[in-house]
């Protein structure tokens, strides 16, 4: 069984950086089964100020990356389109947890599930009270297990519904009025 490490990051390490922004562009052409997006579309203002996480197997190859930001309102996140309106609030401060990916050859082995729950931790850790997440259909089920609640479709600024690909926006309330934590982390 192939041996994974998990590592947080910050922008300043460009290297990690870069290699997850490539790693989002090669994730992203093989899913729609062509060159479609450049690594310039994978990179914006918000990897500056977000949180990162690689995987690297046992050869510190990344082979999966992720990104969280933190926000204090939806107009706010990454890719908002003033066309997403949703009928939920969003309590803040506001975890995005957004840019998952898994290389091809590396999927089906839980390391999506394994960004994700380092996500939630630092979230929680953050002391966010909720958490958002923009997934495709195949993630949708996975989340819902996790306790996240459909929200609704949301309109594509990027280019990946002319892809064939829509988004789904979830969330889950991490905390109660009172700021009590709900449920712990091995429930979440």
């Amino acid at each position: 069984m192939q041996q994974f490490r998990c590592v947080e990051f910050s922008s300043d390490n460009h290297e990690l950086l870069e290699t997850a922004t490539w790693l989002r562009s090669v994730v992203w052409n093989k899913h729609v089964g062509r060159e479609v997006f450049a690594e310039s579309v994978w990179t914006d203002d918000h990897d500056c100020h977000a949180c990162h996480w690689g995987i690297l197997n046992h050869g510190n190859r990344m082979v999966a990356a992720a990104r969280l930001c933190v926000h204090d309102s939806i107009e706010k996140f990454p890719d908002y389109y003033p066309g997403n309106t949703f009928a939920c609030e969003f309590v803040s401060p506001i975890a995005m947890m957004n840019r998952l990916v898994v290389h091809p050859d590396f999927q089906r082995q839980g390391l999506a599930s394994r960004l994700d729950m380092a996500r939630i931790v630092k979230a929680i850790s953050l002391h966010c009270r909720s958490i958002v997440i923009e997934v495709p259909s195949y993630r949708m089920h996975r989340l819902e297990k996790m306790g996240f609640e459909y929200v609704g479709e949301t309109v594509d600024i990027t280019n990946i519904q002319q892809a064939g690909i829509q988004f789904y926006l979830y969330k889950k309330v991490l905390t109660s009025c009172k700021g009590e934590h709900f449920g712990n982390q091995q429930q979440l």
